[in-house]
């Protein structure tokens, strides 16, 4: 804990502020300095950190005073003061989310040793990452969070095989239909393609039966 970004999280503890408050805000820059890339998917403002910790400081002492533990402390101003100071509690969240040992580190070795099986050997490098990703975060993920991954996932696939569309289906236009009177009075409808058999039908008949009259007369 005596190298890298941990002696920088020292102000997380009552206990170690100073009457000058410079050497913390020190610490917040280095911080902020350090997880940059995280903070700007949050909006988060460094600009604001000076007079957020004023604010914190005589929140802390006026009304606060007798919480002694740092967690209940910070789960309070978490809870019922986050628009108070916004960017110290994002810098907040990020300390207390950071694990004490190499435990999470080793866990996630061990979720990629299982999903890499024989049946994913295939799989490409920014796949796993993804799948990494999420199996070691979704349990500290909201609901909404989820659904917003869910989404981006789904408009990303679709995004990619939206380039071929269907081809128009032809449709044949229906046989055209002409209304006939009945022998009752009362009107149907027959295909013009059935009215033209009929004639062609009523025509032969008539003409073999002028050819037998012909064949009559002649004998």
């Amino acid at each position: 804990f005596d190298s890298g970004v941990f002696p920088f999280m020292l102000w997380i503890d009552p206990a170690n502020w100073l009457s000058d408050s410079a050497s913390e805000l020190a610490m917040m820059d280095e911080l902020a300095k350090h997880f940059a890339t995280t903070l700007a998917d949050q909006q988060f403002e460094a600009a604001k950190l000076k007079a957020e910790w004023k604010v914190v400081r005589h929140t802390v002492k006026y009304f606060y005073a007798a919480v002694k533990s740092p967690a209940e402390l910070w789960k309070n101003l978490l809870t019922y003061r986050r628009k108070q100071f916004p960017n110290i509690c994002l810098l907040v969240e990020l300390v207390l989310s950071i694990g004490v040992g190499n435990g999470t580190v080793e866990s996630c070795f061990s979720y990629l040793t299982a999903m890499l099986t024989d049946r994913r050997l295939s799989l490409l490098h920014d796949t796993m990452a993804d799948l990494l990703i999420i199996r070691a975060n979704h349990a500290v993920w909201t609901e909404q969070e989820r659904r917003a991954i869910l989404a981006s996932a789904l408009e990303k696939y679709l995004s990619t095989r939206r380039k071929r569309q269907l081809e128009p289906v032809r449709v044949e236009p229906a046989a055209k239909r002409v209304p006939v009177d009945s022998s009752d009075g009362s009107d149907s409808t027959t295909s013009s393609s059935t009215d033209v058999e009929s004639d062609d039908a009523v025509i032969r008949d008539v003409e073999e039966e002028d050819s037998e009259v012909e064949v009559l007369s002649s004998g």
